[in-house]
């Protein structure tokens, strides 16, 4: 995660729960959120959940849809000024 970013910035979280132990993990996108998810799943770990920073759960399958579109949609370039 970059420096000087707000955890409450970021528009996903990824909780996982192992051992009836939970850590947070932030994600910039849904791409990033969904990659997150797959490498924890690969991992054995089988309670993952994907939040929006709002509170509300996130679908898997909406999850891989926002990725698509955000592969697709060109970014604005930063303007500094």
């Amino acid at each position: 995660m970059a420096e000087n970013v707000r955890e409450d910035a970021m528009p996903y979280n990824v909780l996982v729960t192992q051992d009836g132990r939970s850590t947070i993990a932030f994600a910039r996108s849904a791409t990033e959120a969904l990659a997150l998810a797959r490498e924890k799943e690969a991992a054995g770990l089988s309670e993952i959940v994907v939040m929006s920073n709002d509170g509300g759960q996130v679908a898997v399958d909406r999850l891989i849809r926002l990725a698509e579109l955000e592969a697709i949609t060109p970014t604005p370039p930063s303007v500094f000024g």
